[in-house]
């Protein structure tokens, strides 16, 4: 009985400094948007120009998976930045992972800039770059809203391919502090010391 009491109070004490997982806040595969050129996907914001929704009977071949995916250089010579916002827990850690692959059409190579909240990557692609996932993540300075962005360089209205895009929030370890070994060891003594006094009033 008294190992049992040990053991819960110790999984108690190092549990206040475990993180908590909130998990996927975020996941897109654009498969819910029509084929359009142009366009808005659902859920997202463009700006600074156009980016398409392509896929099987629409530029079919293009998207690597076989379904639908953003073509990122729209289809009026001036490439679009997708955007979408999120809230934010500080000291939270979040991580962007998407799939992307080469224009496929012989153009290029093009480059794109990815960002989540503040840190934010040039990633280049020949054409024929293969389809691949990327990450890239950032932790929160301030509980608030934030913005994912992938903003396409270039304007020949053929561009990277864009799908599958997921972000997950890793909570920040708990404010509680994990007590000291001398504050540990009381712990551990008053409750032996409430077991003691449990049997005896017994």
């Amino acid at each position: 009985m008294i190992k049992q009491m040990i053991s819960r109070t110790m999984t108690a004490v190092f549990c206040l400094a475990l993180p908590s997982f909130a998990g996927v806040i975020l996941s897109d595969n654009f498969e819910g948007n029509g084929y359009a050129l142009n366009t808005t996907p659902s859920g997202w914001t463009v700006t600074n120009g156009t980016v398409d929704v392509i896929g099987p009977g629409y530029f079919s071949g293009l998207c690597a998976n076989g379904t639908k995916c953003i073509d990122m250089d729209g289809s009026t010579h001036n490439a679009g930045d997708l955007s979408r916002s999120f809230s934010t827990i500080q000291g939270a850690t979040y991580e962007l992972t998407w799939d992307m692959n080469g224009n496929r059409r012989g153009y290029g190579p093009d480059s794109m800039v990815v960002s989540v909240g503040s840190a934010s990557q040039l990633y280049t692609l020949a054409s024929n770059g293969a389809l691949a996932t990327y990450m890239l993540s950032w932790v929160a300075p301030t509980t608030g809203t934030a913005s994912i962005m992938f903003s396409h360089q270039g304007g020949d209205n053929v561009g990277i391919l864009l799908d599958n895009v997921q972000l997950t929030e890793t909570a920040a370890v708990a404010s509680v502090d994990a007590p000291e070994p001398g504050s540990i060891a009381l712990m551990i003594s008053g409750a032996v010391a409430l077991l003691v006094l449990r049997k005896r009033s017994a």
